[in-house]
């Protein structure tokens, strides 16, 4: 038996038969995106995020690595957060923490920390400072466009993995060969296209638009947002909402019992 068949998912969960969701990650040259149609995937790059909006079939889900619902006073830790990392173990810092909302305006670094610590008794990463212009794209969609509230949901490319690999976080970095490959053999067990698909989108994109392992993100994601609702979760179950209503929660391929 190959790693492909020990690992990839079981003989129905996880296996993609009709392309319909979108996955979109943040890139350097804005956002990378995979869109289930015809029978297959297209790929693109949109300089903001309302484009994968306006270019996505009505309709479809579209699936996203950005925190939407922000942490407050009432939750200075989101708990889909707390069970990601439970779940990722040793990938457990791909997972970071989410902003507060009260962090969202303000115009630099150190205000932005300062008022998150005022919050939620955290200062703000560095990492996460470096995804406020992201996030902020995404909560303006939601808040100006009601069908992205209708279609939208935050997600995360190694909760998504690891549930596919049968609730095996992935033993690799995925900017390394090796991360790549065992992405890669993930992504093919759930859509046999996926190794021609990725490199014929990685042929037309610069490395100074997407990195590789942005495109294997956005693909992963595209197909969690094509899989049946019954193979699908959020964590928690039941997620709660921010103050701006929006839902803390990340959807993720069902995790094995």
């Amino acid at each position: 038996m190959s790693e492909t068949e020990a690992t990839g998912p079981g003989s129905r969960v996880g296996r993609v038969s009709h392309p319909h969701g979108v996955g979109v990650d943040g890139c350097r040259g804005g956002w990378f995106f995979f869109s289930g149609e015809d029978g297959g995937f297209r790929w693109g790059l949109a300089a903001r995020f309302g484009e994968v909006l306006d270019q996505a079939p009505s309709g479809s889900p579209v699936l996203v690595d950005i925190p939407i619902g922000l942490s407050g006073g009432d939750c200075p830790v989101r708990p889909c957060d707390t069970l990601a990392r439970r779940r990722l173990g040793p990938r457990a810092a791909s997972v970071f923490p989410s902003p507060s909302r009260a962090a969202l305006d303000c115009a630099d670094y150190a205000s932005a920390s300062e008022r998150n610590r005022q919050v939620t008794g955290r200062k703000l990463s560095r990492q996460t400072w470096n995804l406020m212009d992201k996030i902020r794209e995404v909560d303006g969609a939601l808040a100006n466009r009601p069908d992205a509230r209708r279609v939208v949901r935050e997600s995360h490319p190694e909760v998504c993995f690891a549930a596919l690999a049968g609730g095996r976080p992935m033993r690799h970095y995925k900017k390394t060969d090796a991360g790549f490959e065992e992405r890669l053999e993930i992504l093919c067990a759930c859509w046999s296209g996926s190794r021609r698909l990725l490199t014929r989108a990685m042929e037309s994109l610069s490395r100074a638009e997407a990195a590789r392992d942005d495109l294997v993100d956005a693909l992963a994601l595209a197909l969690t947002a094509s899989l049946d609702d019954d193979e699908l979760e959020t964590l928690p179950t039941d997620p709660d909402h921010d103050e701006a209503g929006r839902l803390m929660a990340i959807t993720a391929p069902r995790w094995p019992s």
